[in-house]
Parts: C-alpha cells; sequence; structure tokens
C-alpha cells in the first residue's frame, strides 16, 4: 500500500500509511473492520513546492517526524508520481 491520500472535493485532505496502520490501528486494538480511515489518517497534510530545495524538505521531516511529504507542482497539484525517499536514492 505505502500510501494513500485522501481527499475531499479533490482537495487534500490527509494521509494514510502503512506505518499508521500498524501503530494507530494493531497497536491500539482498534477493531480494522469497523475503524474510520478519518480517525487513524495524518490531518493537516504537510507538502512542500516542486522548487523547495532538498535540505529544506529533509529538515521538515526531520522536525515534523514524518516519512512522507507531499510535493505541490506548479499550480498547487499534488505530484503522486514519485515518493521523495526513492528520488533521493535515483
Amino acid at each position: 500500500m505505502g500510501r494513500v491520500i485522501l481527499t475531499d472535493n479533490a482537495i487534500p485532505v490527509g494521509i494514510f500509511t502503512e506505518r499508521q496502520a500498524l501503530k494507530r490501528v494493531a497497536n491500539n486494538d482498534l477493531a480494522p473492520k469497523t475503524s474510520s480511515v478519518k480517525d487513524v489518517m495524518t490531518s493537516p497534510l504537510c507538502a512542500v513546492g516542486d522548487k523547495t530545495h532538498i535540505v529544506e524538505v529533509l529538515g521538515e521531516m526531520i522536525r515534523r517526524k514524518i516519512r512522507h511529504l507531499l510535493v505541490r507542482v506548479g499550480s498547487g497539484n499534488i505530484d503522486q508520481s514519485e515518493d521523495f525517499i526513492a528520488m533521493m536514492h535515483d
């Protein structure tokens, strides 16, 4: 799964990751069949512009203790085609 970005009227409002499934659902004895993604997703989203310097992006991820950071491209659309960590290894 990796990550799922949740939207409301095409506007990104939250993110749900594998890690959240393990930490927030499994570790807290929540019933996966009856728990709502809205209750365990991270919101609001943290995003940066596509021209943001890599050092600044990494600093933001460390400061917020997050592993996924959305990238807004040009007009503000979210780029879901690449994972930032995967891009760093290319």
